[in-house]
């Protein structure tokens, strides 16, 4: 079991100190002073989105990245890597890494800052793609592309609302 400081909020490993070893402050708290951190469920609702959020990125960005390997074992003909290609591909692995890491994060409620930015660089990510169907693709495949990434731009918008609003329950 792991003590937090209630003046700082740093992790103390040592479970009998009386002292906080990064600013020096008792640890011990009079009742009457001890903050009240109400705990909601927001942090853990926001994890879930965040996490579907994410999965839906990692499918973009699992396709993006096939398309790249395709187009780069092309023999004879001009290879063509666009950005929309490379975008798709790269930002959606990216993307579900920093989301997923945020999500656990956010699980956790620790490092809100790290939570935030895995949820918006999901987010990020998902306007990314809608403006690539809007510049780069027609047809019925931008209408699917849509479908799916309508649902990923919720679900992170979601995410980032359920943090901010639960930001006070982060160490």
């Amino acid at each position: 079991m792991f003590l937090h400081c209630p003046n700082c909020g740093k992790e103390i490993l040592d479970e009998n100190a009386v002292f906080c070893p990064y600013c020096g402050k008792p640890l011990a708290v009079p009742a009457h002073q001890a903050k009240a951190i109400r705990s909601t469920s927001l942090p853990t609702a926001a994890g879930v989105v965040i996490i579907m959020a994410a999965t839906i990125s990692a499918l973009y960005g699992l396709l993006g990245t096939l398309n790249i390997v395709l187009e780069l074992g092309r023999i004879g003909s001009n290879i063509n890597l666009s950005f929309e290609i490379l975008f798709e591909g790269f930002f959606g692995v990216l993307a579900f890494a920093f989301g997923l890491t945020g999500a656990i994060f956010a699980f956790g409620r620790r490092h809100f800052a790290l939570s935030m930015f895995g949820t918006g660089l999901v987010l990020f990510y998902g306007l990314g793609m809608m403006a690539s169907v809007w510049i780069y693709r027609y047809g019925l495949l931008s209408i699917f592309v849509i479908i799916v990434v309508l649902p990923m731009i919720f679900l992170s918008l979601l995410g980032v609302v359920f943090l901010a609003v639960s930001r006070r329950e982060f160490v």
